[in-house]
Parts: C-alpha cells; structure tokens; sequence
C-alpha cells in the first residue's frame, strides 16, 4: 500500500520545480504556491527549487554536445586565410639576404 504523504511529496515537489521555472499556467501557479506555502515543509522545498533554478539560468546556455565538438574541432585546424597568414607572417619576420 502506498502511503498518501508521499505521493502529496511527489505532487508538491513538481509543483515547486513547475512554479520556480515558471512553467505552470496561471490558473495552475496560484493554486500550487498557496498549497506550497501553506506549509512549512513546502515553502522550503520552494525556496529550494527558486535556488536551483537562479544558479541554472545564471550560468548561461549551455550548447549540445555536438556542437561543442564541432567547435572544438574547428578550433584546432587552422583554416584558409589564418594558415596564409601565418605563412605570410613567418617569411616576413625571416632575415633575407
């Protein structure tokens, strides 16, 4: 037999993450943040969640895999005009006869 506590634990958890990301629609926010804080167990969990979603945002995108591998990639190969200019730079600073 499940325990009804922690499927309310389960269903205000989702609700703290959905209300801290922003998510939920706004009939559903103003009845989860009254559920959530009237509570002491709940307002932490929210206060929890705002945590976490402030320290997500405030780090930036983060780009897929793939992307970073291309990047990345790309970074180590020196391309078309880079190359000629290098070349171009190296004979120039060569002492000639």
């Amino acid at each position: 037999m499940t325990d009804p506590r922690r499927s309310d634990l389960n269903l205000d958890t989702e609700a703290a993450m959905r209300l801290a990301d922003g998510s939920l629609r706004p009939h559903e926010r103003a009845a989860a943040e009254q559920r959530l804080r009237a509570s002491a167990e709940g307002r932490e969990m929210l206060e929890q969640q705002q945590r976490v979603v402030r320290a997500l945002r405030s780090a930036g995108p983060v780009p897929p895999p793939a992307l970073r591998a291309a990047v990345e990639d790309q970074a180590g190969r020196p391309r078309g005009r880079l190359k000629w200019l290098r070349i171009i730079g190296m004979l120039g600073a060569r002492r000639w006869p």
